[in-house]
């Protein structure tokens, strides 16, 4: 994959773009608070989830636009990053929430453009053996750059929570060098070994590929809304719960979220192998270790416990995007990936906002705001989850037989 390293550094950067979206702010916050004083909670909240909300219609948008050949897939990268760039560095310009928010809305437009574009890319460049090491790649370098713009954009608040924005110059690079890499209309490579079966094969994908490629993702749209509405949870409540239990400050709930983005990316890293050895039981296997970091959590009564119960809940969703990514992959013909790719990485952003009211419905549910107990039933939901899976995959493989 050597030789390839140049379209693996170009899949790798639109990583930038998703954590760019959240991450350069959450530094800020506090300081754009003290800049817009008449701007309630509610509203500073919004400053974050605004973009993640335009990102959904996006990405639907983005694989129309390719589908129906007005853009290619690298012409819907550079489309999306201009305007990713411009609204990332026009929300300092203003200290006014309007136009933060109107700033905002533009980066998520051009973050829904880009990412849903990911599938597409991936597949205009590498073989079908290759695809799940580069998911696995993109997830794990997504959550190193998460890292390191948090640690950046600190620095510069430092200065002015302005400043903060300045982050956005890097993407100009970026898209130099998506013009320079991607090609306009690639030609999908495929392996040697793989060429006689890929060539038997073409006539009946392009036949039978459209219908079960439609139903794989809707299968998948499912499977995402699921894993990372009720995955998402654990990271929304994990600040209340370590401070609110007396577990640690906000210096030990650092500390944890840096453990957690450890385990994320480790296991994206190994996602190629842990794929090529499961294969779709992975999706069994994320269900089942993100239940158990809940059961584990629900029952930690020190900052020690926290941390396993978190690396637990971390090497499960680190398995979660790569494996919808790959499956998108390999379940659709090429002319539907980028419309696919497009859906379900809506379908994750979706998640992402059905995820915050989860928690004040099981609250209504049991009649309790305990977060000990509502780990719990999110580890339970997530646990019949897994053994849906496998008794679905046992149903499709005697169906087979």
């Amino acid at each position: 994959m050597l030789q390839k390293m140049p379209y693996l550094l170009a899949i790798t950067f639109i990583g930038i773009y998703p954590v760019a979206d959240t991450y350069v702010l959450i530094p800020a916050m506090s300081e754009i608070a003290q800049a817009m004083p008449g701007v309630g909670r509610a509203g500073l909240n919004f400053i974050i989830t605004i973009s993640s909300l335009v990102v959904i219609p996006a990405s639907v948008l983005a694989g129309r636009l390719v589908s129906a050949g007005y853009l290619t897939n690298k012409g819907c990268v550079l489309l999306g990053s201009a305007i990713f760039t411009l609204g990332g560095l026009a929300g300092g310009l203003i200290a006014d929430i309007r136009w933060l928010l109107f700033t905002r809305a533009v980066l998520g437009l051009g973050n829904g453009l880009v990412t849903a574009m990911v599938v597409g890319v991936t597949i205009d460049y590498f073989t079908e053996r290759e695809t799940p090491s580069v998911m696995g790649i993109f997830c794990a370098a997504s959550n190193i750059l998460a890292i390191g713009l948090t640690v950046l954009s600190g620095y510069l608040v430092l200065w002015s929570w302005r400043y903060a924005f300045a982050v956005y110059l890097a993407d100009i690079l970026i898209i130099f060098y998506h013009q320079r890499v991607l090609q306009k209309n690639p030609t999908r490579p495929v392996a040697e070994a793989e060429a006689p079966a890929a060539a038997a094969a073409a006539p009946a994908e392009e036949v039978s590929g459209e219908g079960g490629a439609i139903r794989a993702v809707w299968g998948l749209l499912a499977l995402a809304l699921i894993s990372k509405s009720l995955g998402n949870t654990m990271f929304l409540a994990l600040s209340y719960f370590i401070e609110g239990e007396g577990l640690g400050n906000a210096a030990d709930t650092g500390l944890a979220n840096g453990v957690l983005t450890a385990a994320i990316g480790a296991v994206s890293f190994a996602f190629g192998w842990i794929y090529g050895q499961l294969g779709r039981k992975t999706a069994t296997l994320f269900f089942f270790l993100m239940a158990a970091g809940n059961f584990l959590l629900a029952r930690s009564h020190s900052f020690s416990g926290v941390v396993a119960a978190l690396a637990l809940w971390g090497l499960g969703s680190g398995l979660t995007v790569p494996y919808l990514l790959q499956e998108t992959i390999a379940r659709s013909p090429r002319r539907l990936a980028a419309p696919a790719g497009a859906l379900v990485n809506s379908s994750i952003y979706v998640a992402f906002v059905v995820s915050t009211f989860i928690q004040p419905a099981v609250a209504r549910l049991v009649g309790t705001d305990d977060l000990r107990v509502f780990f719990t039933v999110v580890g339970a939901a997530l646990a019949a989850s897994g053994l849906l899976m496998t008794a679905f995959t046992f149903i499709k493989r005697t169906a087979r037989t």
